[in-house]
């Protein structure tokens, strides 16, 4: 054989091999999933799932972030509402006023990083009554002011968007408790809707 003749033969078995060897696999059937309308996660007769409590919470932060921004809110109604007790009439909701939820008891109370370090549990959740107190006694008395440097007031974003009411350093008191409530309430409720509602 002539080394024309092996080349040619050689081309011909590598152009089949490539022709053959390649499949159309553009024609996939696509097996669309439709998710369903309601889930159900039961053990026996009984859900295994409840978000009630976290959704209470949810909204009686809701409620605590709007007083936040209410120069007529006492610190006493805030750290009432922050730390409520059932019964109390904290909240403009019946159903909230009378639940045994509160807020407080979510900040600072993972298993996993505080149930042996209540020094530190303590001092964030005195963080919070500071972010109340801070509100009502630094930021309600400046409420008309224009903050600066040093100074507390309101601030309004460029373009005259939103106003934000600040403390002497720039805080947002009503931010830093809003947002400071993600990692409590993340451990058992849908994070999405938290920052809907928290924070928006």
């Amino acid at each position: 054989m002539t080394l024309k003749k092996i080349s040619l033969i050689a081309t011909a078995a590598i152009a089949t091999f490539f022709t053959t060897s390649c499949d159309n696999d553009d024609d996939l059937t696509v097996n669309n999933v439709i998710a369903p309308v309601t889930y159900s996660f039961n053990r026996g007769t009984e859900s295994t799932v409840s978000y009630s409590g976290q959704t209470t919470r949810i909204a009686m932060a809701e409620e605590i972030k709007t007083a936040f921004k209410e120069t007529s809110t006492t610190e006493t109604q805030l750290t009432n509402m922050f730390a409520h007790v059932a019964g109390a009439n904290d909240f403009s909701d019946a159903a909230l006023n009378s639940s045994d939820k509160s807020v407080r008891s979510k900040v600072a109370a993972s298993a996993d990083y505080f149930s042996s370090n209540a020094t530190d549990a303590a001092a964030i959740r005195a963080d919070f009554d500071n972010y109340i107190s801070s509100q009502v006694n630094d930021i309600f008395p400046a409420w008309n002011n224009t903050a600066s440097a040093g100074v507390p007031g309101q601030i309004q974003q460029a373009g005259g968007g939103t106003i934000r009411y600040v403390n002497a350093k720039g805080l947002e008191y009503d931010q830093a408790f809003a947002k400071g409530l993600l990692g409590g309430f993340n451990d058992r409720s849908n994070f999405e809707q938290l920052f809907k509602h928290v924070c928006s």
